[in-house]
């Protein structure tokens, strides 16, 4: 099914777009797949996705499931912890929390984790670590459908003379040097994929190459800036968009605020400077410099009149 043109509020994205920033947003290319790598980033930015890009997404994070959703108790309990043994208990650092503050990390909002752990429990999350298996990773995409074409998604290149023969660098979208890419199979295949990381842009080029319709992303890109969002100016009446030149107390009538500058200069009388001269001198210095620089040590030699 082909994802709606509608935001989370139900009106059309193309409607009611009055602002730069709103135009450009109301083009977004909703038909698209987007697949999200940051979930930092994307918690950010979580409010500003639109619907059809929130159903149709695939998150395939480059982090483990313990960074943004924390252990059980029991799995918890069952890690060896080093310890001093001094006789006496160690007080607990926060009060025990409850809901899902207790399960989660705080740094992400409660409809974030809502959301991924209903994406999780549509199988369209993938975690790259702690495994970091290049080929789950392919399966993963192998097992989802394309709704353009209804098609199964192509596996990962993960054959490495494909990147070294075949790969367009003209062509590439993210990164034009496959080095990155070539380490990270190279590692996967010998067993090191656990020591060999795959950057971000890397990945977004591998995840691109094998399936140009998907849009891998770190960020969403079309996230309203906060720079551009003007300050809130509340409605007082004592704002009246300008500097006055002489402002006054609010408590006091007709007493002025003491300006920093109690009394300014006189007007000198006499000027210390002649300008006259100086345009005299400088033009004098310009026409001897010009004269030199033709004639050099000549012209002193024939104004002195000494033979050579």
């Amino acid at each position: 099914m082909a994802p709606s043109m509608e935001d989370d509020s139900g009106g059309s994205l193309f409607e009611d777009a009055r602002t730069l920033s709103q135009m450009k947003r109301s083009r977004i290319d909703l038909t698209r797949r987007y697949v999200f790598l940051c979930p930092t980033a994307l918690s950010k930015h979580f409010e500003a996705l639109p619907l059809a890009a929130k159903e149709s997404s695939l998150l395939v994070f480059r982090c483990a499931r313990s960074f943004v959703f924390k252990d059980p108790p029991s799995v918890r309990r069952s890690r060896l912890r080093a310890r001093v043994e001094c006789g006496s208990h160690a007080k607990p650092s926060s009060a025990p929390k409850s809901g899902l503050a207790a399960l989660y990390r705080s740094e992400f909002s409660d409809e974030f984790l809502q959301w991924v752990l209903t994406k999780e429990k549509e199988g369209c999350v993938f975690w790259y670590k702690p495994d970091q298996d290049l080929e789950k990773m392919s399966s993963f995409f192998e097992g989802k459908v394309d709704p353009l074409d209804e098609q199964p998604y192509r596996p990962l290149l993960l054959d490495a003379m494909w990147w070294r023969v075949r790969f367009d660098r003209g062509s590439a979208r993210y990164v034009g040097n496959p080095r990155g890419i070539l380490a990270a199979i190279a590692a996967f295949h010998h067993g090191m994929g656990q020591e060999r990381d795959l950057d971000l842009p890397s990945l977004q080029e591998l995840i691109f190459q094998s399936n140009p319709t998907l849009e891998p992303v770190v960020k969403w890109p079309h996230a309203p800036s906060m720079r551009f969002l003007p300050a809130k100016v509340e409605e007082t009446p004592e704002y009246k968009g300008y500097i006055e030149g002489n402002p006054r107390r609010p408590g006091l009538q007709g007493e002025a605020v003491l300006e920093r500058l109690q009394k300014w200069p006189d007007r000198p009388r006499a000027r210390l400077d002649n300008l006259h001269h100086h345009w005299q001198a400088q033009e004098m210095s310009m026409s001897r410099q010009s004269v030199f620089s033709f004639g050099g040590s000549a012209v002193l030699r024939a104004s002195s009149g000494t033979p050579r």
